[in-house]
């Protein structure tokens, strides 16, 4: 299980920076709470573009803002950085809100949830996208349905207990949001 990787010193006589890398392991056992959370923000997405464009909205406009639902600097994921990942009383990996104004850099655990994100959209973004642009589903819930339970098959298998043997994740940091805001900037500038 990978944890944290440090960087090399840059050429130009930089500071280390530390590299952060989702735990894959976690991130299978948190399919299903992720795809819940993932759908809800697709369904309200596709809501919010559609009261603002009107009849000019495209497939296209909804097809980009499904494809960017896991990127970490868009405030689509806004939810990676307000929850941490904690072991409950059923010894059940789980996503715990922190709070409205509760945020955290995103690292591991930021990460992990993001690898989670990732797995349950991979190849399904289009598809979502182009329900959501024609109206074929029109409640959250009918969303959370098709791609938790029909399409990425997240919340129909029962969920692992963790591992006796899992390594605990980093605590919780808060951070200032807009100091979480300019780390998202920064992601957006580096692409």
């Amino acid at each position: 299980v990978v944890r944290a990787q440090f960087g090399m010193p840059g050429m130009g006589g930089g500071k280390n920076k530390e590299t952060f890398r989702a735990v894959k392991s976690d991130s299978k056992l948190i399919h299903c709470e992720v795809c819940q959370k993932v759908s809800k923000i697709a369904f309200e997405t596709g809501t919010r573009l559609r009261e603002e464009k009107g009849e000019k909205l495209t497939e296209v406009d909804v097809i980009e803002e499904m494809e960017s639902m896991c990127d970490e600097s868009d405030d689509k994921t806004m939810w990676a950085v307000q929850n941490d990942l904690k072991v409950n009383f059923r010894n059940k990996l789980v996503l715990k809100f922190m709070g409205e104004d509760a945020y955290s850099s995103c690292e591991t655990t930021c990460k992990t949830m993001l690898k989670a994100c990732e797995d349950v959209m991979e190849g399904r973004d289009t598809d979502v996208a182009e329900i959501l642009f024609k109206k074929r589903i029109k409640t959250a819930k009918g969303i959370e349905e098709l791609l938790c339970t029909e399409e990425a098959d997240s919340c129909s298998k029962k969920t692992n207990r963790v591992s006796k043997t899992r390594k605990s994740l980093p605590e919780f940091k808060k951070k200032e949001k807009k100091d979480i805001d300019t780390e998202r900037m920064m992601g957006k500038w580096k692409k």
